[in-house]
């Protein structure tokens, strides 16, 4: 969504949309995720090796959506599951919890905010974004914060300014520690 439908070149624009995403996700009835990289008639790890799982917007993606399908890049239902939420089957959200490290509850009905800091944290570690201010900010929604989005800051300062609007919130310096 973020290269598609946010005009890059407006600030604010940009500032509001990162701030919104998390709720865009959480209030849509249906997220859909395209995954170009899992072949046809793939079976059950294909959706664990997904470049998806690794990419920093994804997570918010993921731990937002109330409602997902996966779809292999012949636009057909990962492992031929017809169910109407692949949230609601054990198969996918067991091989999510395994490739991610992500709790199980967690991927199924998260709770966005500050509680739990350092677990959230650790699970969003391992993403990768193009931009590196992003990979804090992709995480602005999942802890119903909202720092200025400053392009050009560099990742150490964006993680820092993100860190520290997180503790000013919560009180939690495990943040600091993850």
């Amino acid at each position: 969504m973020d290269t598609c439908c946010i005009d890059q070149t407006n600030n604010v624009e940009l500032q509001e949309s990162i701030n919104s995403m998390f709720v865009w996700y959480h209030h849509s009835a249906l997220t859909i995720v395209y995954l170009s990289d899992v072949p046809p008639s793939s079976e059950s790890g294909a959706l664990a090796k997904s470049v998806w799982n690794t990419r920093g917007w994804t997570f918010q993606e993921l731990m937002a959506s109330r409602r997902i399908l996966f779809y292999q890049s012949d636009w057909t239902l990962y492992l031929n599951d017809c169910s109407p939420n692949h949230k609601d089957s054990d198969v996918i959200i067991e091989e999510l919890a395994d490739a991610t490290g992500i709790d199980r509850e967690a991927l199924i009905n998260f709770h966005p905010g500050t509680r739990n800091v350092r677990k959230t944290l650790q699970w969003a570690s391992s993403r990768i974004t193009t931009r590196q201010e992003d990979i804090a900010y992709s995480l602005f929604g999942v802890f119903c914060v909202s720092p200025t989005v400053n392009y050009g800051e560099k990742k150490q300062n964006a993680i820092g300014r993100l860190l520290e609007t997180i503790i000013a919130r919560s009180g939690d310096i495990t943040a600091l520690d993850w």
